[in-house]
C-alpha cells in the first residue's frame, strides 16, 4: 500500500493516446540510413512478442510510399497506399533537416501514427486527436506522481515523505533543498485537491 495519493484512478472519455499506437518516427528512420532515396523496406510493430502490423514502404526523392492492409471496424481488410510528402528546413550549421507533412493538414511533424481501425492512413498525433498517457491522469494524481519522481532523485521511496532526509553524496545543498522545497509544494497542492475532492463528495451527499 502507499501513501496519500497512490491507487489508480480512472476517468472516463479519454482520448486515445500516442503510446498505443503505431508509429513512423522520420529520427528513427534517418539513423538507419532509411531516408535515401530507392530505400525499400518494411517497418514493423510488436507487443510483448504479438505482432502488431506491417508496412512496406519505399523512398523517393520528395515523398515516403506506403503500403499496407488496413483492417476496418467492421472487420473486413483493406489495401492501403499512401504517399507522405517530406519537407526541410535548414539547419543552424548548415545541411538541412527533413520533416514528413501531415497528408491530411499539411503539418511539418517528426512522427505519423497508424491509429487501430478508425483511420486507415498514418497522419499526426492532432488529426488523429491523440493525446499522452499523462494527459489522461488525473490532475490530482500527477502532482504525487512528480514528487514522487523527485523523491527518487534524492533516495527517497515514493509515498508520504515524513521528514527531511540526508542529502545524497555528491548533491549540491542548493539542488537538495530546491528538490525538497519542491516535493513538499507538490504534495501540499496535492493535498489540497484531495480535500477539495472530499468537501465536494460531502456536499453531495447532503
Amino acid at each position: 500500500m502507499g501513501g496519500l495519493g497512490s491507487g489508480r484512478l480512472i476517468r472516463l472519455n479519454t482520448k486515445p493516446t500516442v503510446e498505443r499506437q503505431t508509429y513512423i518516427d522520420i529520427r528513427w528512420m534517418r539513423r538507419q540510413n532509411g531516408l535515401i532515396p530507392g530505400t525499400k523496406g518494411t517497418l514493423n510493430w510488436s507487443s510483448h512478442g504479438n505482432n502488431r502490423g506491417a508496412v512496406d514502404f519505399e523512398v523517393t526523392e520528395n515523398c515516403l510510399i506506403l503500403k499496407y492492409r488496413h483492417r476496418r471496424q467492421n472487420g473486413t481488410w483493406k489495401d492501403v497506399a499512401q504517399v507522405v510528402f517530406f519537407d526541410q528546413t535548414p539547419c543552424n550549421y548548415g545541411g538541412h533537416r527533413k520533416w514528413f507533412l501531415c497528408s491530411q493538414c499539411q503539418s511539418r511533424v517528426e512522427i505519423l501514427y497508424g491509429l487501430l481501425r478508425a483511420n486507415k492512413y498514418f497522419l499526426c498525433r492532432d488529426c488523429h486527436n491523440l493525446t499522452y498517457t499523462s494527459c489522461n491522469t488525473h490532475p490530482r494524481k500527477r502532482l504525487f506522481d512528480k514528487a514522487n519522481k523527485l523523491k527518487r532523485k534524492i533516495g527517497v521511496d515514493p509515498g508520504i515523505m515524513d521528514s527531511i532526509p540526508e542529502i545524497p553524496k555528491g548533491m549540491h545543498h542548493s539542488t537538495f533543498y530546491r528538490i525538497v522545497h519542491e516535493i513538499q509544494k507538490l504534495e501540499y497542492l496535492g493535498d489540497l485537491a484531495l480535500l477539495k475532492k472530499m468537501e465536494n463528495i460531502g456536499n453531495t451527499l447532503r
